[in-house]
């Protein structure tokens, strides 16, 4: 009797929770894989509204609202509209990943310091994360000019992560950085080689910087 009712818990949480937002969620993303931004937020700006009403968690619907300006890279507007919304995420699931997409678009910004004292608040024991925050923070320090820490943290990602071959790519052009400046054609066309469009960034042209964070 008690494993029935237990799954028929289950089987209620997943109806009212999980099941419409997926549902919905199938939509908003075709609305964002067609580019149709404004009107992917117009639709998540609904569907909070009648989650709100019926007293369902929130975190999800603001998470995908920001990373509609995100994927726009309207990086001033995500990063305001996260700062103002940052309660809803308290304690939410999706807590650190608002801090990792922040952390990118400090970055994206040329930003460093905002984007390291965001990434020092992200735990890097989270299984699901750790081998991208480790590479996130080898890349501030790279952006930093602190090649030896840079190298350190890339050297510490695994080989079946994901991010290992971007990380080797970093390992093996690492010596290169010694002793270049701020800014200079070299440390540019290297960071290029690690992250395609991060050269940009490297030499303050943030705008026309198209990275694969």
């Amino acid at each position: 009797l008690l494993i029935f009712l237990l799954l028929r818990f289950l089987l209620n949480q997943y109806q009212t929770f999980v099941k419409p937002l997926k549902e919905d969620s199938l939509f908003t993303d075709f609305l964002v894989s067609h580019k149709q931004f404004d009107e992917a937020r117009y639709e998540l700006w609904r569907e909070l509204y009648i989650a709100k009403q019926e007293g369902k968690p929130l975190s999800a619907y603001y998470y995908r609202i920001g990373k509609t300006f995100y994927s726009q890279q309207r990086h001033d507007d995500l990063i305001k509209f996260f700062s103002d919304n940052f309660s809803v995420f308290s304690f939410g699931s999706y807590r650190d990943s608002v801090k990792i997409v922040l952390t990118k678009s400090y970055m994206h910004k040329g930003n460093y310091q905002a984007a390291r004292t965001s990434v020092k608040t992200l735990s890097s024991e989270a299984s699901s994360t750790s081998e991208e925050i480790t590479f996130l923070k080898g890349l501030i320090a790279l952006n930093l000019l602190e090649i030896k820490d840079a190298e350190k943290l890339m050297t510490s990602i695994s080989t079946t992560s994901t991010y290992y071959d971007k990380a080797l790519s970093f390992r093996h052009l690492s010596t290169d950085f010694e002793g270049v400046k701020r800014r200079s054609p070299s440390l540019a066309a290297v960071s290029s080689l690690v992250l395609p469009g991060s050269g940009y960034t490297v030499a303050d042209q943030h705008g026309t910087a198209i990275t694969s964070l």
